[in-house]
């Protein structure tokens, strides 16, 4: 059984998501589905939430932050999104230390950027703040979610 992708001509070496490739599976593709692989990471994500993942995960899951339904451990295209609500195309990113050291910031920008093209507006909130302050962690989500000048 062929896949409309496997139709699409290969004029860069295969798995190339900078090539004409990936151009052309993300034109085809708009609402941003993620790779095989990235699929399966997710997965595994959703099985080992960080505490403070697991701990913003129960006040966001079940339509529990005013009606806006969020999904943990997203894939979107070759990202995993720790929290993301597609009503209003929000990541929430919960950032632990590893996020700070190394090229975890350099990361983090090119995701942003990658993400800020295809207009999904990300919001980073540190573990500690999420461990220390939950109750000020979900109201700056709220105000997000229902301030329009935030989505700007």
């Amino acid at each position: 059984m062929r896949r409309r992708f496997d139709l699409l001509p290969r004029e860069v070496g295969e798995g190339d998501p900078e090539g004409v490739e990936g151009v052309l599976l993300e034109a085809l593709n708009p609402t941003m589905s993620a790779p095989k692989p990235t699929i399966r990471r997710a997965r595994s994500l959703r099985r080992r939430l960080t505490p403070p993942e697991a701990r913003l995960w129960m006040a966001l899951r079940r339509k529990g932050l005013a009606g806006f339904r969020f999904r943990r451990q997203h894939p979107i295209g070759p990202y995993v999104l720790d929290f993301y609500c597609e009503a209003v195309r929000l990541a929430v990113e919960v950032d632990g230390l590893r996020h700070d050291f190394g090229d975890g910031p350099e990361r983090a920008e090119l995701r942003d950027a990658w993400l800020a093209e295809r207009d999904v507006r990300v919001l980073r909130i540190s573990a500690t703040d999420v461990r220390d302050d939950l109750d000020g962690v979900v109201r700056t989500i709220l105000a997000w979610l229902t301030s329009p000048q935030e989505r700007a």
